[in-house]
C-alpha cells in the first residue's frame, strides 16, 4: 500500500502549510491551544463552490485539485481515495502559522495561492468571495488544537536503480492522477496525457521537484510551471522513484529507435490540436501539429496591439522559455487567418503540451491551449 505521495497536476501547494513553503526543518511546533471559534458573515455554500472551481483570471487550477479537506491515515482524501500535493485544510483556522511562517493569517496564505499558484487576482478581506471561503472552513472545523504543518523543498532524486515500476503505477494512480489521469492518460483537462510523453525518469523527478512559479514569494529556485511541487512532506523519495520509473517505462520505445526527423510523425502530438482561450487582445484560433516541425494555426484572430508577441510552446501552463518561441514576431491583426509555423528540432515537441500567443516583453499569455 501507499504511505505517501504525487500529482498535475494544478496549483495551489501553496496553502500548503495551509499549505507551507520555504525552506526550514521539517517539524512544526504544535499549536498550544485551539484559536477561538471563528465567527463569519459568508454562506458556507458559495465558498465551497469557490474552493472547488477555477479563478477567472487565472489557470486551469481550484483549491481542490491541491488541498483535500481530510485525509486518512495514509494520507488519502476522505472524499475520493486521492493524494494531493498540498497538505488538508481541516482545521486550517486553528493553525496558529502558516507557510512555514511566511504568511500571518490564513486570509494572506489564501492570497499567496491565488496569485503565486493560480495566478488569480488577490481577495479583499471585504469581499463576499473571502468571507464565504472563511465562512467555509469555519465549517470544516472542530474546536481541537492541531499541530502546525510545514512543507520543505528538496533536491530532485538522481538515483532510480531501486524504482518499481508496478509500485509507480500503483502510486501515480493515487496521486499523479488528480490532475493526469488514471494511468498518465490526460482527459481531466487540468495537465498533460503523459503516456504519449518521452520523459525520463530523470525529467519526472525533476518537475515534480521543481516545477512552480519562478518567481514564488515563499519558494525559492522554482523552473517555472503552474503544477505546484510536491514537498518532502508529502511525497517520499521512495514514491517518487517508483512514480518515475512507471513513467520513463511508458515512454520507452515511442521513437522506435530512431532519431526523430522534421518531416517525420512520429512525435505523440502529431494530428492533435489545441483550441486557444482568448485571455486578451482577442486572440482565438485552432492549432494543429502537422508533423514534428510544423504546427499550423487556422481561425487566428489577433488585434495587433501586442507589443512583443510570439508563438511559444510550453509544458502545464508556463510559457516563459524563450528557448520554446516560435515563428515571427506577430506584428500584424489577423481576423481568421492561417499560420503556417515552422521550426528546425523535431525533439522540440517532446516536452511541451501547450501553445501560447505569448507577449515576452511583459511575460504574459493573450491567448493559449493544451493539445489534445
Amino acid at each position: 500500500m501507499i504511505k505517501h505521495a504525487l500529482i498535475v497536476s494544478l496549483a495551489m501547494v501553496a496553502l500548503v502549510s495551509c499549505g507551507g513553503g520555504g525552506s526550514g526543518s521539517s517539524a512544526a511546533p504544535d499549536n498550544p491551544a485551539p484559536n477561538p471559534p471563528v465567527t463569519s458573515t459568508g454562506d458556507a455554500d458559495s465558498g465551497s463552490r469557490f474552493f472547488n472551481a477555477s479563478q477567472s483570471p487565472g489557470n486551469q487550477f481550484s483549491c481542490a485539485n491541491c488541498h483535500a479537506i481530510e485525509e486518512d491515515a495514509q494520507g488519502l482524501s476522505t472524499l475520493d481515495g486521492l493524494h494531493r500535493p498540498a497538505h488538508p485544510l481541516f482545521n486550517v483556522l486553528n493553525r496558529s502559522s502558516w507557510y512555514n511562517s511566511n504568511a500571518a493569517t490564513v486570509f494572506d496564505a489564501v492570497n499567496i495561492c491565488l496569485e503565486d499558484w493560480m495566478g488569480a487576482t488577490p481577495l479583499s478581506q471585504a469581499s463576499s468571495a473571502w468571507l464565504d471561503l472563511e465562512a467555509f472552513f469555519t465549517a470544516q472545523s472542530s474546536n481541537a488544537a492541531v499541530t502546525n504543518v510545514m512543507a520543505t523543498p528538496i533536491e530532485p532524486l538522481t538515483d532510480f536503480s531501486q524504482g518499481d515500476i508496478s509500485q509507480g503505477q500503483a502510486t501515480f494512480n493515487q496521486t499523479c492522477a488528480t490532475c493526469h489521469g488514471e494511468n498518465a492518460q490526460g482527459g481531466l483537462g487540468l495537465a498533460a496525457a503523459l503516456d504519449e510523453k518521452r520523459l525520463s525518469a530523470t525529467q519526472v523527478a525533476e518537475k515534480v521537484r521543481t516545477t512552480g512559479n519562478s518567481a514564488h514569494r515563499v519558494f525559492a529556485n522554482l523552473a517555472g510551471g503552474n503544477m505546484p511541487l510536491w514537498t518532502q512532506q508529502r511525497l517520499s523519495d521512495v514514491d517518487l522513484g517508483n512514480i518515475a520509473v512507471f513513467v520513463d517505462s511508458i515512454a520507452n520505445g515511442k521513437n522506435n529507435g530512431n532519431s526523430p526527423t522534421c518531416s517525420g510523425t512520429d512525435n505523440p502530438l502529431v494530428g492533435k490540436q489545441a483550441t486557444l482561450i482568448t485571455r486578451a487582445h482577442q486572440v482565438s484560433g485552432t492549432a494543429r501539429v502537422i508533423n514534428n516541425c510544423t504546427i499550423e494555426v487556422s481561425n487566428f484572430v489577433y488585434d495587433g496591439q501586442g507589443p512583443a508577441v510570439k508563438f511559444y510552446l510550453g509544458m502545464g501552463g508556463d510559457y516563459s522559455n524563450d528557448d520554446n518561441a516560435i515563428g515571427d514576431n506577430l506584428l500584424t491583426a489577423y481576423n481568421n487567418d492561417t499560420l503556417t509555423i515552422t521550426f528546425t528540432d523535431p525533439t522540440m515537441l517532446d516536452n511541451i503540451d501547450g501553445i501560447s500567443v505569448w507577449c515576452y516583453e511583459f511575460n504574459v499569455s493573450f491567448g493559449d491551449g493544451l493539445f489534445e
